[in-house]
């Protein structure tokens, strides 16, 4: 497999430079991992996560961080039932985490992308209009959470331009957006 191959290769780059350097210098995106069913690098093999806004290393950060927020609050129940939408990519660990809290409070839906194409799985290029479309029938609860990495920098607005409120009047439900931060997904499922 290609992505394997990849892996592999970065990895042994990786190597080269800790010996020389002391940093590994480059990352792979998390998708290449996940796609190839290999574990996602730890969360201190990122070095302080220097391209974390490109989402590489997301995955361990989010992980490591929710269960930081878990050890320090405990296992709380949540008060309300919620869904969580997100890309096919993430589903994964959003359902394990969530189920680290509760088994049936919380149902995480993954998002097929229409919008941009079907093998577009990352929840930063989700749409508004694909999350009314996928959506619009089931029980979502009383809250649906998003992603923050599915709306333009500091606006409430999809790369569509449907917007948190389009999204909110057409599904019937309050619509959160959740920071990429593990102790802020913990906070948003258990408030």
């Amino acid at each position: 497999d290609s992505s394997i191959a990849v892996i592999e290769q970065v990895e042994a780059w990786q190597k080269k430079f800790l010996d020389m350097y002391g940093t590994r210098l480059v990352y792979l995106a998390d998708e290449f991992y996940i796609m190839a069913e290999k574990p996602v690098p730890d969360y201190d093999d990122y070095e302080g996560f220097p391209q974390i806004e490109n989402g590489v290393g997301l995955y361990s950060s989010l992980k490591y961080e929710f269960c930081e927020a878990l050890k320090q609050n405990g296992k709380c129940e949540p008060k309300k039932k919620k869904t969580i939408a997100t890309g096919k990519i993430a589903y994964g660990l959003l359902w394990e985490l969530s189920q680290m809290i509760s088994g049936d409070k919380i149902e995480v839906v993954a998002i097929e992308n229409n919008f941009f194409g079907k093998d577009i799985t990352v929840s930063g290029l989700i749409c508004g209009c694909d999350l009314i479309n996928q959506l619009k029938d089931k029980e979502l609860g009383e809250e649906l959470l998003l992603s923050e990495a599915m709306f333009r920098h500091n606006e409430e607005i999809f790369l569509d331009d449907k917007t948190l409120d389009d999204v909110e009047q057409a599904l019937g439900v309050k619509a959160y957006i959740v920071p990429n931060d593990g102790y802020e997904l913990y906070d948003a499922l258990v408030r």
